[in-house]
């Protein structure tokens, strides 16, 4: 999830102070693409290991004076002429966080972790943290990040075998999720690398060993372009480093041996036994004020469910229930532009055309061209930790026997429920997930804006202006298939979830199941362009309407707008060759992958997206209805349920789930209950008994 990186120089002094900042400088910035949080270095000489950490980007951190003296006092040569420690090896770790486990504000969950004299920085999370730190009643929890559990037990486990592998390996065999890990010792002259996943890789210098490593193969070729004008020689050679393995460091001369981490193989080497040597860690600590921070979300259950909103809730459902509803789905009259024919049959049910998948051989057709077959990377799977695209990595790699890498899009409002099951996958499968992070504190403040706006003028055709944010994931993918060179782009998306109504509340039809030009591609993809437009149109009059829309989120909307309306998209579709199962998904990523699913639904659909809890309340409110009545009603018309299961599942499945309301409330900083008063009160399209 974060972005780790780190330099290993042999002969330091070859190279100027400005040089090491001005390096340093660009793998922040450059690893900063994965996490805007937080971010941390750690400088190892001969004599000591210094360590500056901020709850700020990797942009401010580089920018700010106790960073510059960190750096001037280790590295400053011209100062320190006879400085011993600069003529020996030294070695920078750095990290820039994407917020999981524990809250920024707290200096000592941000990284490098500090615990029992070993410092860890971590990209990945671990799973079961909780039921590790009850399994080693020995050992004591101090932090809140998950990161901590990896110091403490490589100690405890070192202590007890006098192994560096063996105390690796029984970690790793420990831990659940995935954990790409730099590790320095305040006691022995050793430095770990090491991941479970793939999301490492390094660049080797074989001529004096020298390296330099990073979360992804694109941060290290883009620096090792600037890098290389700096007079560097051109001799780094840059590799995965592969999953399940990783390297001991001698620090003393930068050498390196690889290991596995699997227990059962005996890596016994050169550089098993760490030599002693005796290091004092020195913090140098932020002043002053920081920016506005992203706020760790703390939900406070006793005012979940006030009986005031159970009372109106029930009191909604007793009209709704009396809605008029298709009699061969579940669809009912408030659904925009349904029809219904003299034997209560809607339009939608009508003219729907069943889905006909490709089949398995037509699939492996499909994916052979660009078949790696020898374990390179060989597509990319965009991965949002949800069970359609989970069951997608799972397929992709065991069945087909492709080599993918998943890409993430995190626009903040991805929960840490799918992050976990997003570590889970990437683990198990040894998958590397490149990670696009967006600035989370302004994008959950371009969406408090705009339910602030759309709360003094309800509209439900202008709801979808919510997830706008999320909307540039089209834009990233296509960025990163070209900074990888991987062509090929699989997509999981489950083709029955589609719904037109969040659309067509504008007023405007976006979906003519009657229009036979339909058939033809290239002209239904004129159409949509005609209607998107139209849509464009719809926003611009209602911000003219209601000014409150008018605020600093227009940029990030309006490029979400395009991406997802006007750009290009060349993928491969899973569910247009397989069948997409409910039940064989469910079952083969919970019994197989311990997939997380959540407490507060009995769906497993939407879990970790943590915008839908919101709007699907204000759909049901309003409407009577929310997408799992959209979802359940294609099933029917594709014979994978009745219709007697539909509307006994959406009874259940349009509960309001009250945590992951507040939850949203919270993180965009909403006032929770009159935010659900507000909602409760708008105008419905259903008559009131």
């Amino acid at each position: 999830m974060c972005g780790i990186f780190g330099l290993g120089i042999r002969d330091p002094i070859k190279l100027t102070p400005s040089d090491y900042k001005s390096s340093l400088s660009r793998l922040f910035q450059l690893s900063e693409s994965r996490g805007k949080e937080a971010s941390g270095i750690a400088i190892m000489t001969d004599e000591r290991i210094a360590v500056f950490k901020d709850e700020v980007s990797a942009s401010l951190l580089v920018k700010s004076q106790k960073y510059s003296e960190l750096l001037s006092k280790v590295l400053d040569m011209e100062k320190s002429p006879g400085n011993k420690d600069i003529r020996n090896p030294i070695l920078f770790i750095g990290h820039s966080r994407l917020v999981t486990n524990g809250t920024q504000e707290s200096y000592e969950n941000n990284q490098p972790v500090i615990k029992d004299g070993i410092l860890v920085i971590h990209n990945g999370i671990v799973v079961n943290v909780s039921t590790l730190w009850e399994r080693h009643p020995d050992l004591e929890r101090h932090f809140e990040v998950d990161t901590e559990i990896i110091a403490s037990l490589t100690r405890k486990l070192y202590r007890e075998s006098g192994s560096i592998f063996t105390a690796l390996q029984q970690m790793y065999s420990q831990i659940e999720g995935s954990a790409s890990v730099a590790i320095l010792f305040d006691d022995l002259d050793r430095m770990v690398l090491a991941t479970n996943n793939g999301s490492l890789y390094i660049a080797k210098n074989n001529t004096n060993h020298d390296f330099i490593f990073a979360s992804e193969e694109y941060i290290l070729r883009k620096f090792l372009e600037k890098y290389k004008q700096n007079k560097q020689p051109n001799t780094y050679e840059v590799s995965p480093v592969i999953p399940g393995t990783g390297y001991v460091i001698n620090t003393s001369d930068l050498r390196m041996e690889r290991f596995l981490l699997a227990p059962k193989e005996v890596n016994h080497g050169l550089f098993d036994r760490g030599g002693k040597k005796v290091r004092r860690i020195i913090e140098l600590k932020a002043e002053g004020k920081k920016r506005t921070k992203v706020k760790a979300i703390h939900i406070n259950t006793h005012l979940l469910d006030p009986s005031e909103f159970l009372d109106s809730f029930l009191s909604f459902g007793s009209s709704i229930k009396n809605l008029k509803r298709c009699t061969q789905c579940i669809l009912p009259e408030t659904i925009p532009f349904i029809e219904f024919d003299e034997n209560g049959v809607c339009n939608v049910c009508r003219h729907y055309r069943k889905h006909v998948v490709k089949g398995k051989d037509a699939l492996e057709e499909a994916v052979e061209p660009y078949s790696s077959k020898s374990g390179k990377q060989d597509c990319i799977v965009a991965f949002s930790g949800g069970r359609d695209s989970s069951f997608g990595l799972h397929y992709i790699k065991n069945v087909l026997k492709l080599t993918p890498v998943s890409y993430t899009y995190d626009w903040g409002m991805v929960t840490d429920l799918a992050r976990r099951n997003i570590s889970r996958i990437c683990s198990k499968l040894g998958i590397e997930n490149i990670v696009i992070s967006a600035d989370i504190y302004k994008k959950r403040q371009n969406i408090r804006k705009n339910v602030i706006a759309w709360l003094k003028k309800p509209e439900l055709g202008m709801v979808p202006l919510f997830m706008a944010g999320d909307k540039q994931f089209f834009y990233y993918a296509q960025q990163v298939k070209r900074r990888m060179g991987i062509p090929f782009e699989i997509w999981c998306f489950n083709i029955h979830e589609k719904a037109d109504f969040k659309e067509e509340f504008s007023g405007i039809k976006m979906w003519d199941p009657t229009n036979k030009k339909d058939s033809n591609a290239k002209v239904a993809i004129e159409l949509r362009w005609s209607k998107s437009l139209s849509l464009g149109n719809y926003y611009l009059m209602n911000f003219l309407k209601n000014p409150e829309y008018l605020n600093s989120s227009l940029f990030d909307t309006f490029t979400g707008y395009l991406s997802y309306y006007f750009l290009k998209k060349n993928i491969l579709s899973l569910y247009d060759y397989i069948e997409w199962n409910e039940k064989i998904i469910e079952a083969t990523l919970i019994n197989e992958y311990n997939w997380e699913t959540s407490p507060d639904t009995p769906t497993t659909w939407r879990i970790g997206d943590g915008t839908a809890a919101f709007y699907n309340y204000i759909y049901y409110i309003a409407a009577g209805f929310t997408e799992n009545d959209w979802f359940r009603s294609n099933q029917i018309r594709e014979g994978m349920i009745t219709r007697d299961d539909a509307l006994r599942f959406v009874i259940a499945e349009n509960q309001p789930r009250w945590e992951s309301i507040k939850w949203y409330c919270d993180t965009i900083d909403i006032d929770y209950v009159e935010t659900i008063r507000h909602i409760n009160k708008i105008p419905k399209l259903y008559p009131m008994i």
